[in-house]
């Protein structure tokens, strides 16, 4: 029961390095195709409605809790 747990806590944590991942390819990528008259704005939506604002937010307080 114990290493069925673990493995499960490993999977979590890679399906969770995936998603960030995900947001900040899509990040750079709105970086890259930002102009003057359309620029990089925090409510755009980088993956399954997370906005770039609620991204940053939860990535960096996921980095505090750890250590």
């Amino acid at each position: 029961m114990e290493r069925a747990t673990q493995a499960t806590g490993k999977e979590n944590d890679r399906a969770h390095m995936a998603d960030v991942r995900r947001c900040l390819a899509a990040m750079r990528k709105a970086w890259l195709r930002q102009t003057q008259d359309s620029p990089l704005t925090l409510c755009e939506v980088v993956s399954n409605g997370t906005t770039i604002s609620q991204f940053a937010f939860q990535f960096v307080l996921g980095h505090h809790v750890r250590r």
